[in-house]
C-alpha cells in the first residue's frame, strides 16, 4: 500500500526523490554514494553510515560513536 502523504519507507528512502524526512519533516537529500576521500579508513567509516537507518534507533548511537572514534583516531594519526 502506498502512503499518500509521502512518508519514507523502512530504509529511509523517499521514492525517486532520493531523500529522507529530517527532524522538521522536510525532505533531506541523500547522496547516491558517500564522497570518496582517498583514505580507505575514512571511506569505510563514512560508508558504514549509509545503512544506519536500517538499524533500530536504540542501536544507532553505537554506530555513530564507532564512526566518530574511527575518524578521530585517523585524524590523530595524520596530525602525528
Amino acid at each position: 500500500m502506498t502512503d499518500p502523504h509521502g512518508a519514507a519507507g523502512h530504509d529511509g528512502r523517499q521514492g525517486h526523490d532520493q531523500g529522507v524526512r529530517g527532524d522538521g519533516g522536510d525532505l533531506v537529500e541523500v547522496p547516491e554514494a558517500p564522497p570518496v576521500t582517498g583514505d580507505q579508513i575514512v571511506d569505510d567509516a563514512v560508508s558504514s553510515l549509509r545503512c544506519v537507518t536500517a538499524v533500530p534507533v536504540q542501536d544507532q548511537p553505537g554506530i555513530f560513536d564507532s564512526v566518530h572514534r574511527t575518524l578521530q583516531d585517523r585524524l590523530a594519526d595524520v596530525e602525528g
